[in-house]
């Protein structure tokens, strides 16, 4: 996400060193069609604010802060997979609807591990 931000601003510089004058309007347009169909939600916002509070500085600050909030609900994702995956069933004297934690040996009930 930096790198793609970054690059989308060296450009910006570049067409800015051989003289090409871009206002910040123009710079956050730029950065808001550069991302995929799946950040329309957030564009489609920060396009509603007044155009005086549209600077690329907030744009990038949003695009980012959404970058970073979809990578943390993956993990958290990846998490609870994990932790899915680990939960076992014990046959051996116990009845065979129970589940017992991989790790702690603690009955899980409802998905939830029972401390004992």
């Amino acid at each position: 996400m930096k790198e793609h931000i970054a690059q989308i601003l060296e450009i910006i510089d570049k067409l800015k060193a051989v003289g090409e004058e871009i206002n910040d309007h123009y710079i956050a347009a730029l950065l808001e069609v550069s991302f995929p169909k799946s950040y329309d939600t957030l564009i489609m916002a920060l396009e509603a604010r007044p155009e005086n509070d549209l600077a690329p500085k907030l744009t990038k600050n949003k695009l980012t802060d959404e970058y970073n909030r979809r990578k943390e609900q993956d993990s958290d994702r990846n998490l609870a997979q994990a932790f899915k995956a680990n939960v076992i069933f014990n046959t051996n004297n116990q009845n065979k609807n129970d589940k017992f934690c991989r790790f702690c040996k603690n009955p899980v009930i409802q998905g939830i591990v029972a401390i004992t």
